[in-house]
């Protein structure tokens, strides 16, 4: 697990202590289980082509249950990403800066990702509460779109975990107390 950061890049640690070794476990075994979801869309999606090409018998509702399957393996992998700090950093600009500078800004766009995170999730809340009530489902296959609400949701709330832990370490990272 020991990769070699490119020239100019800061190392950032790994996840320490008790929650933050939980909370990293959590996050791997969700992106296990979004690679696991994207691999079944893939072989389900074979599957149709195959099905549609050879035998012109496409499998009813593909779009509803790729659509389904892609944003919850999304969802999944999200946290996972967030505690490796693996999203795009443009580090053109801030190369130069001082590692306490970088921790600064690190910090500030954790804290501004934190409160977007925090929003799509408790929107997620909102929209698959009215999906349940108003009994929403899939054209086809007639599935509850809750459910998809539902998954994204708790992956959500681990990825908010997860950028509120970020900003606790880039916190610690500006005062120079990170392992």
């Amino acid at each position: 697990m020991s990769e070699t950061p490119p020239e100019g890049a800061r190392r950032i640690a790994l996840p320490s202590g008790p929650f933050g070794r939980w909370l990293f476990g959590v996050c791997e075994h969700l992106a296990v289980f979004g690679g696991i979801v994207l691999l079944i869309v893939t072989a389900f999606t074979v599957v149709n082509v195959v099905g549609r090409a050879a035998f012109a018998s496409p499998v009813l509702g593909d779009q509803e249950i790729v659509e389904i399957g892609v944003a919850v393996a999304l969802f999944s992998f999200m946290p996972y990403c967030q505690m490796r700090a693996a999203n795009v950093i443009v580090g053109f600009f801030t190369a130069r800066l001082s590692p306490s500078g970088q921790a600064f800004l690190d910090a500030l766009m954790n804290t501004i990702f934190s409160v977007c995170i925090v929003i799509v999730t408790w929107r997620l809340a909102v929209g698959g509460l009215g999906a349940f009530r108003a009994e929403d489902a899939s054209m086809f296959l007639r599935l509850p779109q809750w459910w998809g609400y539902a998954v994204a949701f708790v992956a959500c709330l681990f990825w908010s975990a997860a950028c509120l832990y970020s900003v606790f370490r880039s916190l610690r990272e500006m005062r120079g107390d990170a392992p």
